[in-house]
């Protein structure tokens, strides 16, 4: 089976760079290969072109504030490929089934475009996943008719029951552990995710967190209870990706990395200590 998995363009007023890594599809990628399927990655938000847009009308009672503060946004963009360059790339891919990454509720209109395109020029079955699909699926599958499913909770889990529905003779429902497996930052160009000079990407050393913001997702996706990787293993990562991509820059996009202060106290001793890691820079911005 060949899948197309697509970070869609955002539209907004600004971007952070450091934000556009595709953890999530990069893990949804290991497992799909894990269960034998053909995988490849369009981030339609590399590189981040922008073109302006008008400023949606929901902004209109904002307007006099945009033109008369210096330090507002004066701008609002659409970032990432052109409509007609997406249709030729997953044309050229011919994919059997596509996943559309859904993290972000402010983004998902942009999932739904995309998602909307893409039937409207080809008959590929889609699916979601991500933060926002899980944390609002039967309300998706309720509003919005391009996508026919979505997918609850994380990659590892969801995927293997997917598959299964679809072709029971060719995949198993069974879960994978997402601590066996790698992200796969091999699908990605290293040098089309830099922060000034520097390569950066982004990877995860826990899942979870042991509070329930009624704002934030994450309990949804990952549960309230911490789980961490092997720190040899998290280092042993690292240190392939420092040499192999010629990255200097690790963004850990944790929910709450630091939740267990024993655990966090020796990884970071080991990041101090590391003799291949010691330029590095480390970010945790959650």
């Amino acid at each position: 089976m060949n899948i197309l998995l697509i970070q869609p363009p955002i539209e907004d007023f600004f971007t952070t760079p450091i934000r556009l890594y595709p953890l999530g599809l990069l893990y949804a990628a290991a497992t799909l290969h894990k269960l034998g399927c053909d995988v490849r990655i369009l981030d339609c938000l590399t590189p981040p072109k922008k073109r302006q847009l008008p400023i949606p009308k929901d902004f209109d009672y904002l307007e006099h504030f945009f033109k008369n503060d210096p330090l507002l946004f004066k701008g609002y963009y659409r970032f990432g490929l052109s409509d007609e360059m997406i249709v030729e790339r997953i044309k050229n891919a011919q994919p059997d089934l596509i996943g559309i990454s859904s993290q972000f509720t402010a983004y998902f209109s942009n999932t739904k475009k995309l998602a909307e395109l893409i039937k409207n020029n080809m008959d590929v079955p889609i699916f979601i996943g991500g933060n926002h699909a899980t944390a609002f699926g039967e309300q998706i599958k309720q509003r919005t008719t391009a996508i026919d499913d979505v997918l609850i909770g994380p990659a590892e889990q969801a995927l293997p029951k997917y598959l299964s529905r679809i072709d029971p003779s060719r995949f198993t429902s069974e879960s994978i552990d997402w601590k066996s497996i790698r992200p796969m930052h091999s699908l990605l160009h290293g040098d089309h995710y830099r922060m000034g000079k520097k390569n950066y990407i982004s990877l995860s050393a826990s899942r979870g967190c042991p509070h329930t913001c009624e704002f934030c997702s994450v309990h949804n996706m990952f549960g309230r209870r911490m789980d961490y990787r092997d720190i040899d293993d998290i280092i042993n990562e690292m240190h392939q990706i420092y040499i192999d991509k010629d990255v200097r820059i690790f963004n850990f996009e944790d929910d709450n990395i630091s939740a267990n202060k024993n655990w966090f106290t020796l990884f970071l001793e080991r990041l101090i200590s590391d003799p291949v890691l010691k330029n590095i820079e480390v970010t945790a911005l959650n």
